[in-house]
């Protein structure tokens, strides 16, 4: 039986809430690769960096890209760890959270795609 961290917990709970956004549960590992509603992972990770606060503070992402093989697999991907303490963990699921929703290359078409998907399926 694997046990499964709080931090952990949270982290894809707080993430799967998101619309747009999936993250499966990790289990056992302290990372985990989360498909985001964007069209260019290491874009989104560089404009977190350079053009985007929320409470005087950002969050740092690995662009999926450099985990794959394929070209062009994991652009709409992160891999993101759960290693800081919960609250900062709070803080940075929130500061996500806003940064997707001001991000001027979100994708909303994935969005309603996921929503017809859902009724319809």
């Amino acid at each position: 039986m694997t046990n499964i961290s709080p931090a952990a917990t949270l982290w894809s709970g707080a993430l799967n809430r998101m619309p747009g956004v999936y993250c499966p549960l990790p289990r056992g590992a302290f990372y985990t690769v989360v498909k985001l509603p964007i069209d260019d992972s290491d874009r989104f990770s560089q404009w977190l960096l350079e053009d985007f606060s929320y409470k005087n503070q950002t969050v740092m992402l690995a662009p999926a890209t450099g985990f794959y093989f394929t070209p062009g697999a994991g652009m709409n991907e992160v891999r993101v760890a759960y290693v800081l303490k919960i609250d900062d963990l709070r803080n940075a699921m929130e500061t996500l959270a806003e940064a997707l929703k001001v991000y001027p290359d979100r994708i909303m078409n994935y969005i309603i795609f996921l929503y017809f998907n859902f009724l319809y399926n």
